[in-house]
């Protein structure tokens, strides 16, 4: 009995001996897994936090649109003029946060209107040719949106006389292809009957 627990006892060890040989020769897989499964954890992290973002600045934006309407309502009611003031684009904004130099006295005003030139034409120069074209753009379309501000009844009442024309119109030639459908229907004797009485009439 003594010798069959001795060979039992070294089978076993023989079998842990192997397994540990088989651990470390696993050992580079398992680190390229957990060096994986750490990496997708940080990506998956990192998703998390760039949705929260994202969902926090739309209901912020969402706050200001709600904000800019209530503002544009009441201004409204207190008669103030809103298409007559100029809203501050990116480029006034950048100029506004230039520092200005302190004048000392009057004769010193040129060079500050000088240094303001300078610094307008610097920030001008770093902006793209296509950029300034797109600025220029919406300019443009800030201009047209004051001037049909100004005649917008005019133009809704020139919109809705034409809509009236075109119905009218789509009314008449729906009647005249009714009428030619009718008129290629009709047998040939019936078409000499029907021109007939047409000039008689």
């Amino acid at each position: 009995m003594t010798i069959m627990g001795d060979d039992m006892n070294e089978n076993i060890e023989l079998s842990d001996f192997v397994e540990s040989e088989e651990e470390e020769q696993d050992n580079p897989y398992k680190r390229k897994y957990l060096t994986l499964k750490k990496h997708i954890e940080d990506i998956c992290r990192d998703n998390k936090r760039l949705v929260n973002r994202i969902h926090h600045i739309k209901r912020l934006k969402h706050r200001a649109k709600k904000l800019r309407k209530y503002l544009i309502r009441t201004l409204r009611e207190h008669d103030v003029d809103i298409e007559s003031i100029p809203l501050p684009s990116g480029l006034e904004m950048s100029l506004s946060t230039i520092p200005i130099p302190p004048i000392s006295s009057s004769q010193d005003a040129l060079s500050t209107a000088n240094f303001h030139a300078k610094s307008k034409t610097t920030i001008t120069a770093g902006i793209s040719p296509v950029r300034q074209a797109r600025n220029g753009k919406q300019n443009k379309s800030k201009a047209f949106l004051n001037f049909s501000a100004k005649k917008r009844p005019q133009i809704l009442a020139q919109v809705n006389q034409l809509m009236r024309n075109k119905s009218e119109k789509e009314k008449e030639d729906a009647v005249e292809e009714h009428l030619a459908s009718l008129y290629k229907a009709l047998t040939p004797q019936e078409r000499r009957r029907f021109q007939n009485s047409k000039k008689a009439s």
